[in-house]
């Protein structure tokens, strides 16, 4: 795996704003060894076994296979209610304990004033916090102060999609999203303006995230020019062309590694960044 020398430049001055999704978590394992984070899809297949409508079931499996995740969400918690939810949430992301991975170690050396995550586990910041004593800010969409934090000497985590710990704020469904775009107008101009003054690193994300979508969907074509952001992902089903399309629509680089020996080339990788 290749670094551009426009990340590692950018790494080294923390102009860099590192996005971590669930391929970040699904490295860690439980206290008891037994058990990995689940994906979106995973966890969404462990709502369905809620559901007893057999139509309703095999309307959200539909909507997985077109990775619609935010509407599918919306159909199963309808269903089964906000309760049960978050109950089978809380059971899939926290209760086994989950141990942090080396990843997690490798991506705070790399020493990133702010990194986003819509993962609402607690992996990397209980790691993070742990490590820095305390230091790092874990912050989430809603708080107030947070321009304030950005702005700035210290370092944050930022949760985009909230938190367990307060659940009534966190974002699964499509209409919590909505209502999250329209009460908190203030936080995704702020992305935007992230989105212009840092480079963003995707890492263990996927393609469909609707906040990668929200984030670049209009800065190559409100902003042509502007410097690319990176995309790291798995070269499985990644060729030339796919990488231009991506490339052209969203300004953003492909950067792939070889996903054998579980993510091991990815890992070294991140190593050697700060090494």
């Amino acid at each position: 795996m290749k670094w551009p020398v426009d990340i590692i430049e950018k790494i080294a001055k923390r102009k860099v704003v590192l996005f971590l999704g669930a391929g970040v978590s699904a490295n860690a394992i439980s206290e008891k060894g037994d058990k990995r984070p689940p994906t979106w899809e995973q966890f969404l297949n462990k709502g369905i076994s809620e559901v007893t409508d057999e139509n309703i079931v095999e309307y959200v499996r539909k909507l997985l296979n077109e990775k619609d995740y935010l509407t599918a969400c919306e159909v199963l918690v309808n269903q089964i209610g906000n309760e049960r939810f978050e109950r089978i949430a809380r059971e899939e992301f926290l209760t086994p304990k989950y141990k942090s991975h080396r990843i997690h170690e490798n991506i705070l050396k790399l020493d990133s004033k702010i990194v986003i995550t819509p993962n609402v586990d607690k992996i990397y910041e209980v790691y993070a916090q742990a490590e820095t004593a305390g230091t790092i800010l874990v912050k989430k969409y809603y708080d107030s102060d947070l321009v304030n934090k950005i702005k700035s000497e210290e370092r944050i985590i930022l949760k985009i999609h909230g938190t367990l710990d307060e659940s009534s704020k966190m974002i699964f469904t499509r209409s919590q999203y909505t209502n999250a775009r329209y009460q908190n107008a203030a936080f995704y101009r702020l992305l935007e303006a992230l989105s212009l003054t840092h480079t963003f690193i995707f890492i263990g994300c996927g393609f469909s995230d609707p906040d990668i979508q929200l984030v670049l969907e209009n800065y190559s074509f409100v902003f042509p020019g502007s410097p690319c952001h990176y995309f790291i992902t798995s070269k499985d089903g990644i060729n030339t062309e796919y990488k231009r399309i991506v490339k052209e629509n969203r300004n953003l680089e492909i950067i792939t590694y070889d996903s054998k020996d579980n993510h091991r080339e990815l890992h070294d990788a991140l190593v050697l960044e700060y090494k």
